[in-house]
């Protein structure tokens, strides 16, 4: 017969196996803290710190380098750009201060240039410039 209980490592409390999250590398099968030790974790203070330092190590450094590469990353992002939040994010850059500010710097680049001289020589740029089909 199984053992149907687990005690939480972080409160100590005895509780029933659904209160665990699974994990397939534990010995039983799942998590040392139940989940509202899980989840209150998840929201400290405490976490975000961890975060933050493992993403300016090294380590975190050629994670997030790897994953920015992933199909993973892509997927996710494509997903994420269908989403109606996303949509009132975009709206709202759009229209900020930030957004102008950007687009008069990029204006004066180097780069802008560049792009925009290749264009004027396109099709399209020529039409929008009204010396198409001349």
């Amino acid at each position: 017969m199984t053992k149907q209980t687990k005690v939480c490592t972080k409160c100590g409390e005895e509780k029933p196996l659904s209160e665990f999250h699974r994990n397939a590398r534990s010995k039983d099968g799942y998590q040392d803290w139940c989940k509202t030790c899980f989840r209150e974790y998840n929201k400290s203070e405490k976490r975000k710190e961890t975060i933050a330092e493992y993403r300016k190590s090294e380590k975190g450094k050629k994670s997030l380098a790897k994953y920015a590469k992933s199909e993973k990353r892509k997927k996710s992002l494509a997903k994420y750009k269908k989403t109606e939040k996303y949509k009132k994010t975009v709206a709202k850059y759009a229209k900020s201060e930030n957004r102008r500010k950007s687009l008069a710097k990029y204006s004066k680049s180097e780069k802008f240039k560049k792009t925009l001289a290749k264009y004027k020589k396109t099709e399209k740029g020529k039409k929008a410039r009204g010396q198409g089909d001349l």
